[in-house]
């Protein structure tokens, strides 16, 4: 690897394109299909469950948005976990970065001298793992998130809102504020799913009908990710312990798991029908 730190300013520039060409690629790669789809679906988590809890809702609004709700239930469980893979994960190489650094700086720079060489040099450096140890070990700076998705995003936001190329204080700050923006979203998606929840209960308990209606088209996977949810909440069975007998579950959660049976009994194809065959784990009481 060439070392950054005698690079010079006429260097810097034969290298640049090449450079800003393969970080372009790495951006481009970072946002695949299944990030850019993470990014829209929990900005529409956040704001469906804010606007749900920033109002008081009759029961007939309650059943109306769990029938509509209840359909991306799946989904929002992968966003929750793609976006916690991202979130306090350090995966970034220091080659990727000053690939993708170098492809900021050649669209936002307006110099190309050896005082840009020693910007984009100190911007590459906050990511080495001595720096990011070195910090928060004497308490002086915060290691910065090191993912690649929050770096791309990190330089997108920078190209929209600057003209030239940042300090190495301007990187830290988006990449900061980008990690924030992100551990929100994850957060916001995780509440959408304790108030789907929480209208999935009440439903059940109160109009079994309308909770039947609503479970009547979806798919298997919605039924076995509220299954789960429910077995997480303390309502699946148990096995026998000791004094303690063996329990069938709650029936919330027995009528899940008869709504799973119901549709793996229903002609799919190979892969998907041994996905809906899958068995719940039993559990053993904690004494």
């Amino acid at each position: 690897m060439t070392n950054l730190a005698i690079i010079s300013g006429s260097a810097l520039r034969k290298q640049g394109k090449n450079d800003a060409s393969a970080g372009l690629t790495l951006i481009n790669r970072v946002f695949d299909a299944d990030v850019v789809q993470t990014m829209v679906d929990t900005e529409r988590f956040s704001r469906q469950v804010q606007e749900a809890e920033a109002v008081y809702l009759e029961e007939d609004q309650v059943i109306n948005l769990h029938r509509s709700w209840l359909p991306n239930v799946a989904r929002a469980d992968e966003a929750y976990e793609l976006l916690g893979g991202i979130v306090g994960c350090s995966t970034l190489m220091p080659a990727d970065a000053r690939a993708m650094l170098q492809y900021l700086f050649g669209a936002t720079g307006k110099r190309r001298n050896d005082e840009a060489a020693a910007k984009l040099v100190a911007c590459v450096d906050i990511f080495s793992p001595a720096s990011n140890a070195l910090g928060p070990a004497l308490g002086l700076w915060e290691a910065v998130p090191a993912h690649p998705v929050i770096l791309a995003v990190t330089i997108k936001q920078l190209m929209a809102e600057k003209t030239f190329e940042p300090s190495e204080h301007e990187l830290r700050e988006a990449l900061i504020k980008v990690e924030q923006r992100l551990s929100g979203r994850r957060g916001w998606t995780w509440r959408w799913r304790e108030k789907l929840d929480e209208w999935d209960r009440s439903i059940f308990e109160r109009d079994r009908a309308a909770w039947d209606k609503a479970y009547a088209n979806v798919d298997i996977k919605v039924v076995l990710a509220m299954r789960e949810w429910s077995e997480m909440c303390g309502e699946g069975p148990w096995d026998e312990d000791g004094d303690m007998p063996a329990t069938p579950g709650e029936p919330r959660w027995r009528a899940l798991d008869d709504l799973v049976k119901a549709k793996a009994a229903i002609p799919r194809s190979e892969p998907r029908q041994a996905a809906c065959e899958a068995q719940p784990a039993k559990r053993t009481r904690k004494r």
